[in-house]
């Protein structure tokens, strides 16, 4: 019964974590258009290059990371503890370990498409700069749940924490980690 209920719950959180996937998607894609589109008009340039693309790439993925770790620690994995023991930034650095590793996933992948999109003849570098952005985000959508799910943010009934203990997540009370 337990296990079935671990499963249903992680069903719930998988769920949480695809629509706040659909937020940094937003968030991801329009901060990179939006830089695309500011390249153009104020450079008058034809064609973007790829320095610009990585460029823009990083400062989307950025951004998206951003709200990523806000949606995910107070939403998708409100339930649960920070794993790693200690101060909230510890568990913000495992975070941004862990998103760096999908960093690694999205620019790669969406440098690819791009790139081979362009060999293939296909000319708009807006249009393959959102492929290769969907490309990257496919890329990294299982990794990221498994990592902030197994790496950072643990089920407190699968934890060891006492029963009665005080994690500061109920009823919106402040934990003594959050504060620093």
């Amino acid at each position: 019964m337990k296990k079935k209920r671990t499963f249903i719950s992680s069903i719930g959180q998988y769920v949480k974590f695809a629509a706040t996937g659909v937020v940094n998607t937003a968030v991801d894609f329009a901060t990179l258009n939006t830089l695309i589109f500011m390249y153009t008009m104020i450079s008058g340039a034809a064609g973007l290059k790829y320095a610009w693309f990585v460029g823009f790439k990083t400062a989307s993925f950025l951004a998206a990371v951003t709200n990523s770790w806000m949606m995910n620690r107070y939403w998708v994995f409100s339930g649960s503890e920070a794993k790693v023991k200690g101060s909230a930034g510890k568990a913000r650095a495992l975070f941004l370990g862990v998103s760096s590793f999908g960093f690694v996933l999205n620019i790669g992948a969406s440098l690819a498409v791009f790139s081979v999109l362009g060999s293939m003849g296909i000319v708009n570098e807006v249009i393959r700069a959102n492929v290769g952005a969907i490309a990257g985000t496919a890329i990294t959508q299982v990794s990221n749940f498994a990592g902030y799910k197994f790496l950072i943010f643990k089920d407190r009934h699968e934890s060891n924490i006492p029963v009665g203990y005080n994690t500061g997540l109920q009823r919106g009370g402040a934990h003594r980690s959050d504060l620093a």
